[in-house]
């Protein structure tokens, strides 16, 4: 899916893109906005459209408050009726001890030494109120959590090497930063370690549960609508940023006012706008989002969806680029895309041709990759798998109906349908949760209701049902609202996607997918 830094929300989709969230660093249920697919969504942001969330003690007083909405034919019908808000409460039950959303600030302050390079007596740390146990470093693929008997036994230093050597391949002096959460600071400490190996500049940035809940909890609506100086300054010199998400518990995101998270995410629009224009490099690390906490919140089978993320992050990668290339070359062409099947979706849109490239996500970050000259291009998620371009937005016509359940904001968003004229969206609706499809729906400016682009899953390791919907073989995911991280002309606060795992797809008058299967 194409998404955005937004993209890795809980939206099932990819990291980067069309229909991608516009957001902050990326919560894995906001890191959601894609282009042409919904990465796990944070709803309204380019989740790529797939991306986190810098919390800190207080923003900047630099404003990004909403716009008017654009001229032209509203939605009519779809648009959920949302109750006022209750009142909630938050905690942070994965804490290594209890606090208070007020004293979160002073857990989180912490000490980044960035050692010179070749010192090596010096290294990244950060510092707490308590000091973590020592824990033999190397024993786990999947740094999140004990799993018990029969856990994966790669060690973090080669899955680290892996995300930085091979993925990120960051040059000399590159600034790094690496975003994480208690539950993946030993996989962080490993990628700025190789950073430092590869001649890199890392740093490391930690973010709690209680501090990314306590600014729901603390800021008011106008202050979170006011983007953060952290986030905007970071982009005037960070190079690449490394994800490994959070929070660890999503299920109190449920709970969090509607406004409060519409306010949060106009307020990203800035940061948003600017990450298009500097296009920074990205690797989101799936990984960081496989918590139990998280399996119970959706419903997942904890150890299959653990095992699956293990198995597609090292499927074939030369298989997933070549199949990926080829298809790239289909959607470079200037022709129809017709996209059918039973659930009552038959849609049609045209693709632009060689002014806007295909992407193609096989896990590198290739030079390739960066003379594309889009941000979703230089963006990659592991596991990854998927082809996608922005298409010609005002060519939608017909209908869309997503048989993946999109993760969103603690809630599983069910039977997501659009129906689309001349590229908008004139019904929007749901079998279930509509209403965390569209947080910031109602607040949101620009071409948020526009037909944003379509992404092609090729990891035949991947299932359908969790996070990853995006990059399931034969699954074909689309996107509404802002897709500049693609290319494309959409400039919007929202952006949505969601996936169909079961399709029949044409390019050009010829089959390429049937009932959810590459045929190619």
């Amino acid at each position: 899916m194409i998404f955005t830094w937004g993209s890795y929300c809980e939206s099932g989709l990819t990291t980067s893109g069309i229909g991608a969230a516009n957001v902050a660093p990326p919560s894995a249920e906001t890191w959601t906005k894609m282009v042409g697919s919904a990465q796990p969504a944070q709803p309204g942001t380019p989740p790529k459209w797939v991306l986190s969330t810098y919390t800190w003690p207080r923003p900047s007083d630099a404003t990004a408050g909403s716009q008017s909405s654009p001229d032209g034919k509203p939605i009519t019908r779809g648009v959920a009726k949302l109750p006022p808000p209750a009142a909630w409460a938050v905690s942070d039950n994965a804490a290594r001890d209890t606090i208070t959303p007020t004293e979160a600030n002073k857990r989180n302050r912490f000490c980044i030494k960035n050692p010179l390079r070749g010192k090596g007596n010096l290294a990244i740390t950060v510092r707490g109120r308590s000091t973590p146990r020592e824990r033999p470093l190397g024993t786990r693929l999947c740094p999140v959590e004990h799993t018990g008997p029969g856990a994966s036994m790669v060690s973090l230093q080669t899955l680290a090497k892996s995300i930085v050597r091979e993925s990120l391949r960051p040059k000399e002096d590159e600034v790094v930063l690496i975003s994480t959460y208690p539950h993946t600071i030993d996989l962080a400490e490993q990628a700025a370690i190789e950073c430092q190996k590869a001649g890199a500049d890392p740093a490391i940035w930690l973010d709690t549960d209680a501090v990314f809940y306590g600014q729901f909890k603390n800021y008011s609506d106008e202050s979170l609508r006011r983007v953060s100086g952290h986030c905007v300054g970071l982009l005037d010199y960070v190079n690449s940023y490394i994800w490994l998400f959070g929070p660890r518990n999503p299920g109190p995101m449920a709970t969090v006012p509607r406004p409060k998270f519409a306010a949060y995410f106009e307020g990203e629009k800035a940061h948003f706008d600017k990450s298009v224009i500097k296009m920074p490099k990205n690797v989101a690390v799936a990984l960081g989002q496989v918590t139990r906490e998280r399996a119970k919140t959706y419903g997942f089978n904890y150890a299959k969806w653990k095992a699956m993320v293990e198995a597609a992050t090292v499927a074939n990668r030369e298989r997933i680029e070549s199949l990926g290339n080829l298809v790239a070359g289909f959607l470079s062409r200037p022709v129809d895309v017709r996209v059918k099947a039973d659930n009552g979706t038959n849609l049609k849109f045209r693709l632009a041709g060689p002014e806007r490239k295909a992407y193609v996500h096989d896990g590198v970050i290739s030079d390739e990759d960066l003379a594309l000259g889009t941000s979703v291009s230089r963006s990659v998620e592991l596991p990854t798998g998927e082809v996608g371009v922005a298409a010609v937005e005002n060519s939608a016509k017909g209908t869309f109906v997503a048989d993946v359940a999109v993760p969103s904001l603690g809630r599983l968003v069910e039977g997501i349908a659009w129906t689309f004229h001349n590229g908008k969206v004139t019904e929007f609706t749901a079998k279930r949760n509509l209403r965390f499809a569209q947080t910031n729906w109602e607040e949101a400016s620009g071409a948020k209701d526009m037909f944003g682009g379509v992404v092609f899953g090729l990891n035949p390791k991947a299932l359908p049902g969790f996070l990853q919907n995006g990059i399931v073989s034969g699954t074909v995911s689309i996107g509404i609202g802002d897709n500049r991280e693609a290319g494309g002309s959409n400039d919007s606060s929202y952006g949505f996607g969601a996936s169909l795992a079961h399709g029949t797809v044409e390019i050009g008058g010829k089959t390429v997918i049937e009932g959810g299967a590459w045929v190619i």
